[in-house]
């Protein structure tokens, strides 16, 4: 067929739509095709004329729309790196992909298309390597999936080699899980919140930190040696203030061993810290005070006798409740036998004892015995003589002198 005289049909539509295109290719319609008249030309120009716009008008609106697609693109590799700047990697990585996502694959297109894709894989692969240090390896191997599909970046080399170390069990652990990771991480903050209360002092939230991280990692080493520590610093505490507790007793005991002035009254009672009455007078016996003197708790932990002494005649004063009178509270102790004894180291743990118990407790483990006197109390050794007048009270029958001296004097008649 000539296509110089061929002419489009009224009733064939497809041809006119060539034409049309031809037309606005060559950039407009001929002023006369060769073999028709003048007549016809009028109305032939005028329905090209129609058909060149309707084309014209389609392209147009299809530049418009890849233009707003650009723009679009555009804003969102913008918001892109803004996330990624700011550490958010998730959202960075939604917006490198919808703007590849949009553009179409065109010349004028491609520069910017790819520069969101390559922006994409890069940050893809960052926020990869951050899931496989949180242990979610499923997660990562998606993620990387996506880079190296071939809609996207598929010779990305970074992508695929750690793609192949995640499924490479001599790089990857499977037991690492992420609440494998998330406990990690919450032990280590806690020992270094247990570590920085040791160093404040404040010895019970840094124990009850270590418990915490124990009830996580019950095998974990470090929160163990943490609260060795703390013990160990409580108890230096505790001995600090044995010390101080103890020296301040002795200077109690230094005070009440000062020179009293003599009674006028004659009685020396009052020199030996004890009741100015003896039995018989208007106060209780030596006696009655070890018996009744109660001391409600006592811990000795290799101290020296001596030292326990002291302690025991402060403690009597205290407990005292057999009289009301400051100067007759307590009992005078004193420990005989020479520096051996004096310094023999005991241990005793109780409570609610009689004073007079304590002492006997004391006394047998230095090796010694309590004796009552009229107005104190001595630690005498067990082989010591007994110094002095014993008097002891016996209760007899009134016939007793009589009845023994009827018996004599039978028992002597028989014999003479």
């Amino acid at each position: 067929m000539d296509l110089q005289h061929a002419r489009p049909s009224a009733r064939s539509p497809v041809s006119w739509w060539i034409a049309a295109v031809a037309v606005v290719s060559l950039g407009g319609f001929p002023a006369r095709l060769p073999g028709k008249s003048n007549a016809e030309e009028p109305d032939r120009a005028g329905s090209s004329s129609q058909v060149a716009g309707g084309v014209r008008a389609v392209a147009e609106n299809e530049l418009g729309r890849r233009a707003a697609l650009v723009k679009d693109a555009t804003a969102l590799i913008g918001e892109g790196d803004l996330l990624a700047a700011e550490g958010s990697l998730d959202g960075a990585i939604a917006s490198y992909s919808d703007a590849a996502l949009m553009l179409p694959v065109a010349p004028v297109t491609h520069e910017l298309r790819q520069t969101a894709i390559d922006r994409f894989s890069i940050v893809s692969v960052r926020r990869a390597e951050e899931l496989f240090k949180e242990g979610d390896i499923e997660e990562a191997a998606q993620l990387l999936e996506a880079v190296i599909d071939p809609a996207m970046n598929p010779d990305y080399q970074p992508a695929a080699k750690l793609l192949a170390d995640l499924a490479d069990p001599e790089v990857v652990n499977p037991a690492k899980t992420p609440q494998h990771v998330r406990e990690v991480g919450e032990v280590q903050s806690l020992l270094l919140l247990a570590k920085d209360l040791t160093d404040t002092g404040q010895f019970d939230l840094a124990a009850e930190s270590y418990q915490r991280i124990l009830r996580i990692d019950r095998y974990n080493s470090a929160a163990r040696r943490g609260m060795m520590r703390v013990l160990e610093l409580k108890n230096r505490y505790l001995q600090d203030a044995r010390e101080q507790t103890r020296a301040r007793a002795l200077r109690e005991v230094d005070a009440a061993w000062e020179s009293a002035l003599p009674d006028p009254s004659g009685n020396l009672a009052g020199l030996f810290g004890a009741s100015k009455s003896a039995p018989g007078g208007r106060g209780m016996s030596v006696s009655g005070k070890l018996a009744n003197i109660i001391l409600p708790k006592v811990q000795f932990i290799d101290v020296s006798l001596a030292e326990a002494v002291e302690f025991l005649i402060l403690q009597s004063k205290r407990f005292d409740v057999t009289t009301t009178d400051s100067d007759r509270k307590g009992v005078s102790i004193v420990v005989a036998g020479g520096p051996d004894f004096s310094t023999a180291k005991v241990t005793l743990e109780a409570g609610g004892l009689p004073l007079g118990e304590v002492l006997r407790y004391l006394a047998d483990q230095a090796g010694m015995r309590v004796v009552s006197e009229r107005y104190a109390v001595r630690l005498v050794p067990l082989n010591a003589v007994a110094e002095g007048l014993v008097t002891r009270t016996f209760r007899v029958p009134p016939d007793f002198i009589q009845a023994s001296s009827g018996q004599d004097a039978a028992g002597g008649g028989a014999i003479d």
